[in-house]
């Protein structure tokens, strides 16, 4: 749950950082160039998918010993 909620948080500040990056490529009318923080966004997003696998999978689990019963 905490993960998703990360992810959400990221795909928020993701976005927010594009649309800076979009008005300011807009105001200066030049070609768009890699937007600066684009390569701390796929950081992020990477350490949370590698906390996420390293996490055991309790809801696995769970319903396994729901079907047992």
């Amino acid at each position: 749950e905490s993960v998703v909620i990360n992810f959400l948080i990221i795909i928020q500040e993701y976005n927010e950082e594009m649309r800076v990056w979009e008005k300011q490529t807009e105001q200066k009318e030049e070609k768009p160039s890699e937007s600066p923080k684009k390569a701390s966004i796929r950081e992020k997003l990477h350490r949370y998918q590698q906390e996420s696998r390293q996490q055991p999978k309790q809801t696995a689990k769970k319903k396994s010993m729901d079907r047992e019963r």
